[in-house]
């Protein structure tokens, strides 16, 4: 009787306590500023936004959608997915000129809400303690104003899939806390700031998808803490510089259509997981060097030469498409020590020779690709060991069958090409064969 008395009282005084900390809560976000209250009002009215998001006479920071505040003033305002009233969508246009009035604002997201128009250069002078600045995908154009260079405390600023033109401000680099900066999809011009080097923050950095021209910033190896880097789809003139093989914690690089050169990145200490590139000649075989890479992909390119047997040291890798180049030679029997891989393609190359019986090692294998090539032997009876075979290809390519289409083989695609052998192997795979 005792000890339910004292669950009884447990259970009361958590209930007290919890509805005291919810009215602090309410008592702590509900707006003190009638400056702010009218910034917001206004803000609702220029963007014509609807009552369904900001009702006109609730509390603006408990029930209006995408309000948050803290200590009474706005600290964050999120409008992405918002739809404008129908009044509104007539004219739409960057009028925020509101914002100047919520002081402590540090964050603001309007991705995806269209604000034709530029970026007003006070947005740089004004609002001082923003962290987060997410204008993606809200048909912004002209250039973007180098007062943002002032908003010091921004630790992600994106800019990205709009209509910017002009060059990148160098003063970008003053962002000391920037973490992430995204620009790409866009119509900037000129080079890289080279300023972007004293980014010692930066762990992404995306100018993807835009008109830059001119060499890599030697500085952007300095970037300590970059994990992702893409400089694809622009007209960039050099090599990829040396010191980019300094960045130990880059996992993700892609230069697809836009650099000449891989040779700089190569070094003793970039281990990115994935790369992409769009280039010609020969793969160096120092690429064996990147063992924390997962995904290679460079399919589609005007490679030449050899593949090279270094590959086969990049223990973690998954995914592995060479496919669409010039490759010569023999498929490296190397390839047998990637024993986490689940996709090979090296499909429309200028390969010969036999198929390495150590390919049949790569339990893990789900897609293996070795057509439109010049291979010389029967398909090995080893091959029948690769239990978790989904899709083989071998069209135009392999010389004979020999093991693969034996009694137990089960792939669920097969396409080939090829002469049928008189010597079935049991293939162990379990997966159901396909009847198209």
């Amino acid at each position: 009787m005792v000890d339910q008395k004292i669950v009884l009282a447990l259970k009361f005084l958590l209930l007290v306590l919890f509805f005291e900390s919810t009215f602090e809560q309410q008592q702590q976000e509900r707006l003190s500023s009638p400056i702010e209250r009218a910034a917001l009002l206004e803000l609702r009215s220029s963007l014509g936004l609807r009552s369904k998001d900001w009702p006109m006479k609730a509390d603006n920071c408990s029930v209006w959608n995408g309000i948050k505040c803290e200590n009474g003033s706005v600290s964050e305002i999120n409008i992405s997915g918002f739809r404008r009233t129908r009044l509104g969508s007539q004219n739409p246009q960057f009028r925020v000129d509101s914002l100047v009035n919520l002081t402590r604002l540090k964050s603001f997201n309007a991705s995806g809400f269209y604000l034709p128009g530029s970026i007003p250069d006070w947005f740089g002078q004004r609002l001082v303690s923003l962290q987060v600045l997410d204008l993606s995908s809200c048909l912004i154009s002209n250039a973007i104003p180098g007062s943002l260079g002032n908003l010091t405390s921004l630790t992600g600023l994106y800019l990205y899939h709009n209509n910017f033109t002009g060059m990148i401000p160098s003063n970008l680099g003053l962002l000391a806390g920037l973490s992430v900066l995204d620009l790409s999809a866009n119509m900037f011009t000129g080079s890289i700031p080279v300023s972007f080097g004293s980014l010692q923050n930066l762990t992404r950095l995306d100018i993807s998808m835009n008109l830059l021209s001119g060499p890599i910033p030697l500085a952007i190896g300095m970037l300590s803490k970059l994990q992702y880097l893409n400089l694809s789809r622009n007209d960039l003139s050099s090599s990829i510089p040396p010191q980019l093989g300094d960045l130990s914690n880059l996992a993700d690089f892609d230069c697809l259509n836009s650099c000449v050169g891989i040779k700089g990145l190569m070094g003793q200490g970039v281990k990115p997981t994935v790369i992409s590139w769009s280039i010609s000649n020969a793969i160096p075989g120092s690429l064996g060097n990147l063992t924390s890479l997962t995904g290679l992909y460079l399919y589609h390119n005007n490679f030449t030469g050899m593949i090279p047997s270094n590959l086969g040291l990049l223990a973690g890798l998954s995914v592995l498409d060479l496919s669409a180049n010039m490759f010569t030679g023999s498929i490296p029997v190397s390839f047998g020590s990637l024993q986490n891989l689940t996709r090979l393609d090296i499909s429309m190359n200028l390969l010969s020779g036999p198929i390495p019986l150590a390919i049949g090692m790569l339990s893990k294998l789900q897609y293996l690709n070795l057509s439109r090539n010049d291979l010389s032997s029967s398909i090995p009876p080893q091959l029948g060991d690769l239990s978790n075979l989904a899709d083989f290809d071998c069209l135009n390519s392999c010389g004979g069958i020999m093991g693969l289409m034996g009694q137990g083989v089960k792939p669920t695609v097969i396409s080939r090409s090829i002469r049928w052998s008189t010597t079935p192997v049991i293939m162990k795979s379990r997966k159901p064969l396909s009847n198209t």
